[in-house]
């Protein structure tokens, strides 16, 4: 499994030499050894100066956004001699400050680390990295900020430099200190803290040094070095606020309140401690708002600055007037400090969608498509984690089906592995394919779980491999909000009700199976006409061998194994009949699987929809619109029928008498499992809600 850290891999970037250094990548899936040691984060020694600081007017910081308050100690043990520390800044960062002078450079030390040296390198768009363009000597460090001042500033023209590439040196035997180097709380930016020097124990010669990718802190950290930058004539814009993203619940009730967010920072002089923003829906203004320590609470208030990207929620009523289906809301400033905005105004506006809508079902069931391989261990302990996870949830909420097939492992070592599974069903390899998954890894009712730290792959499946008891035990955690999230997200507009037979009278064993149910009035504008319907067999108690952590246990019992995709792979049309739908199906079971110990399971989500690219096909839909609508599961050859109008025309069939599980008869729908007797002498389980 990959290492939850976002440097864990073996991004390496640069060759140097004596006089000239190019820039070369290798295997980026290899492990890395994580050389930083780190401690606990810890607040900073003493107050930060703010942006202003000791810098006059016409000066300022460039950075990458993290927070300063808290500070990863971290330091470089084992490695000799004397390292170079540093970060990589693109010319984006500087194409606002053209013409401006590069005039010094700060870097934040938890212990001082006696002399050192800044230096800041050009990268060329091929990867080569020039002689230094600046440097300057420091006699002495100290904890906290260590300033330089450049003797000959270097005039910023961004078309003469790919990248700017700064950094400082540090010899680990010189100094006291286990941990002096600075790194901030967050990981923002590419490569964030890089290392030069001989950092590996191997003995290899400076002719093989690289710049390496370095982790430190919990999910990868910056490297605390900043460039301070001079404008020589006028001073720069003191408040220059920038939107830079926004989410939005996918569905709001009508009644209810929708609840927003969004993300700012500043990238003018001054922190903003005031700013009051617009409000549109569908183009027409609804309101404002003011984010200030006067209307905000002071646990949720801080200054907008450009030392991390502020989170700004927002509440909004949703009014029974509008229409059920596609709204569009708009967020942008109009007051900053009491004066209209200044700087760049064209990334000042932000724009969301969301549904609204005015009534839905309960869901049935979640869905939980798990992506297995019996020759992974990461298989074996991602179920364990999943088993823990379906025990912590009481109410039996979860269809499980587990999708093994062919998987490819990294290795510790960076090798690729390819890993057979003779319960592969190869019509499903499409969907692990979509997914993008790595073997141990599932995806939640096709939530897209757009965490950066969690699911960095940004892929349809959350990794679930954990090893360790504690950790496992977080992971449920995070499964469970996983699970809860996205049933509250996305409401279910359809109801899924199954029916199922099974035949021998061939002398092979034929399921069929109907799948019904209801759509909400209005069901085209909230899941859409093109949603599908998919269909899964899977059988539990199936004996076969599995890894268990490196080695391959005796057979093992495997639960909720992938049989068959009884629809197309991608689903089904829904046969629907006005605000419902019909789908029949019939199929003839395999000798070897054993009917007792399967389960159909069946789901209406939005379609995978696929496209050509460079002569193969690819999914064409995005992540966050692939979600499943609800799902119901059953034992082969029994029903669950949650509403029995759902059935009444279905050949004529009516209800004829109604009992309870122990046989009292009853006269009314009771909450509960009823047993009901059909026209047709069926005897069927409805759950009463």
């Amino acid at each position: 499994m990959r290492n939850i850290y976002l440097m864990s891999a073996a991004l390496v970037l640069m060759t140097m030499s004596a006089n000239a250094q190019s820039m070369k990548r290798i295997n980026k899936e290899a492990t890395a050894k994580t050389w930083v040691e780190t401690a606990t984060p810890q607040k900073a020694a003493k107050k930060i100066a703010t942006r202003a600081g000791e810098l006059e007017a016409n000066q300022r910081y460039i950075n990458y956004s993290y927070d300063e308050s808290y500070v990863w100690p971290s330091g470089m043990k084992g490695a000799k001699g004397t390292l170079s520390l540093g970060t990589i800044f693109y010319n984006d960062a500087f194409k606002k400050y053209e013409g401006c002078k590069i005039a010094g450079a700060r870097f934040f030390l938890t212990a001082p680390i006696g002399n050192s040296k800044v230096t800041i390198c050009k990268i060329d768009d091929k990867g080569n990295v020039t002689n230094a363009i600046v440097e300057k000597e420091i006699a002495t460090t100290q904890l906290h900020w260590n300033y330089v001042w450049f003797d000959e500033p270097y005039t910023i023209d961004t078309k003469d430099f790919y990248a700017l590439l700064p950094f400082y040196n540090y010899t680990p035997e010189q100094v006291e200190s286990e941990k002096p180097i600075g790194s901030s709380g967050t990981y923002v930016g590419p490569y964030g803290f890089l290392a030069f020097g001989d950092i590996y124990e191997d003995g290899r010669d400076e002719s093989k040094w690289q710049w390496e990718p370095i982790s430190a802190g919990y999910d990868g950290s910056n490297l605390m070095i900043q460039l301070i930058i001079e404008k020589e004539d006028g001073t720069f814009i003191l408040h220059d606020l920038v939107m830079d993203k926004i989410a939005a619940v996918p569905f709001a009730k009508k009644g209810d309140k929708q609840v927003l967010a969004f993300t700012c920072h500043n990238e003018g002089r001054d922190n903003i401690t005031n700013a009051k923003f617009a409000l549109e829906m569908d183009g027409k203004r609804i309101g404002s708002f003011t984010y200030s320590k006067d209307n905000v609470a002071a646990d949720q208030y801080k200054e907008i600055t450009d030392a991390d990207y502020t989170n700004i929620p927002v509440r909004l009523k949703v009014d029974d007037a509008w229409t059920t289906g596609d709204h569009k809301v708009t967020i942008y400033p109009v007051e900053i400090e009491g004066k209209a905005p200044e700087g760049e105004l064209k990334n000042d506006t932000l724009t969301t969608n969301f549904k609204v809508y005015k009534e839905n079902f309960d869901r049935t069931k979640n869905l939980v498509e798990f992506y297995a391989c019996q020759m992974s261990k990461y298989t074996y302990f991602a179920d364990q984690v999943l088993t823990k996870t379906a025990k912590a949830r009481e109410d039996e909420d979860l269809a499980i089906v587990s999708i093994h097939g062919e998987r490819q492992q990294v290795n510790e070592d960076g090798s690729v592995e390819t890993l057979s599974d003779v319960f592969t069903v190869p019509e499903a390899n499409k969907l692990a394919n979509y997914s993008t998954p790595s073997d141990g890894s599932g995806a939640f009712n096709r939530y897209f779980y757009d965490n950066d730290v969690i699911n960095y792959d940004k892929a349809l499946t959350v990794n679930m491999a954990a090893q360790k008891a504690s950790d496992q035990e977080n992971v449920v955690s995070m499964l469970n909000t996983i699970i809860n999230e996205s049933a509250a997200y996305y409401p279910s507009f359809s109801t899924v009700s199954i029916d199922s037979k099974l035949d021998d009278a061939t002398g092979k064993l034929r399921l069929s199976i109907k799948v019904m149910g209801k759509l909400i009035n209005q069901y085209q504008k909230l899941i859409g006409d093109d949603a599908r319907l998919t269909i899964y067999l899977t059988e539990d108690k199936v004996k076969g061998k599995q890894n268990t952590g490196g080695t391959m246990a005796k057979p093992t019992t495997h639960n909720h194994v992938l049989r068959k995709i009884v629809t197309g792979t991608l689903g089904d049309a829904l046969q629907t009949n006005g605000n419902s739908y019909e789908n029949d199906y019939e199929v003839e079971l395999d000798d070897a699987w054993k009917s007792q110990n399967m389960h159909i399971i069946a789901f209406v989500s939005r379609p995978m929809k696929e496209t050509e690219k460079d002569g193969k096909t690819a999914l064409a839909s995005a992540m966050n619109d692939l979600w499943v609508d609800n799902t119901n599961m059953v034992a082969v050859g029994d029903s669950d029928l949650t509403d029995i109008s759902n059935i009444i025309n279905w050949n004529d069939v009516k209800e004829v008498g109604r009992y309870t599980i122990d046989g009292q008869k009853l006269n009314a729908p009771t909450k509960g499992i009823n047993l009901v007797k059909l026209s047709n002498g069926q005897t069927i389980k409805v759950v009463v809600k």
